[in-house]
């Protein structure tokens, strides 16, 4: 399966700068991109469900929709990221391999 858009290639209007001041600049940047941290909610998922195949697919597209729908603290705290993921139906209703 090939990665999502997402974690392919950051839109321009949210791309780092191309020259930041220093790693605490290009760390700023990169933590505000929504970009970055949908990709991110998406690569928690395929970590904590040890999968990444098309057969998740459905799941990993839903598990990042309810990241969404996190209040905006909780969506950059990784604890609050995979509490949501345990509580989600992604997590419950696993399928053998």
């Amino acid at each position: 399966m090939s990665a999502p858009p997402c974690c392919e290639r950051i839109p321009a209007s949210e791309q780092a700068p191309a020259v930041a001041a220093d790693s605490t600049d290009l760390l700023g940047a990169l933590a505000r991109s929504d970009a970055v941290k949908s990709c991110l909610a998406r690569q928690i998922f395929r970590s904590s469900a040890a999968r990444s195949d098309a057969s998740v697919a459905d799941a990993e597209n839903a598990f990042v929709e309810l990241w969404k729908k996190l209040p905006v603290k909780e969506q950059d705290r990784l604890v609050d990221v995979l509490i949501a993921f345990v509580k989600s139906p992604s997590f419950i209703e696993r399928r053998t391999q």
